[in-house]
């Protein structure tokens, strides 16, 4: 059975959302190569986190270096907004061995998604993204924080994706 574990690179993010716990804390967080070793040792799939890991010009490097160690998996947790305008990120990503994308998505329209990451056109930059992932052949997995403001529309997230 496969362990996966979860590396934080940074606590940068490009988004606002109401609902995150990170409040202002800004900045990169240490990070070595024995980190990522002593994460091989006990385990074979790894995740990138933050903040917004995307933001953080370590990531391709790191991506490729999980891969080098022999994790099966390398994942990503992102609100996708950077991937969505950076071409040349997102190809650096997958060629650096991205196996995974985790995906935010808070609502099934414009309306309730950029509502919840506090920035206009995040909603059509996730949909954007979902779309270059599907012709790379990335799998997605959509996370979604469930609020007040968003538990009755989520029936209709479904559908989108």
């Amino acid at each position: 059975m496969s362990t996966r574990a979860t590396l934080r690179l940074t606590l940068d993010c490009d988004n606002a959302c109401g609902f995150c716990g990170q409040g202002s804390r800004h900045g990169p967080l240490p990070f070595s190569d024995d980190a990522l070793v002593a994460l091989r040792e006990h385990g074979d799939e790894i995740s990138f986190v933050g903040g917004e890991p995307s933001l953080d010009p370590r990531l391709p490097t790191a991506i490729a270096r999980a891969r080098e160690l022999g994790f099966v998996a390398v994942g990503l947790q992102s609100n996708g907004r950077r991937l969505a305008a950076d071409d040349a990120l997102f190809s650096a990503l997958v060629a650096a061995g991205l196996s995974d994308l985790h995906l935010s998505i808070h609502g099934p329209t414009a309306e309730v998604h950029d509502y919840h990451s506090g920035r206009p056109g995040s909603f059509a930059a996730a949909m954007d993204l979902l779309e270059r992932c599907a012709r790379a052949g990335l799998p997605v997995v959509v996370t979604t924080v469930i609020t007040r403001s968003n538990f009755r529309e989520l029936g209709k997230l479904a559908p989108l994706l």
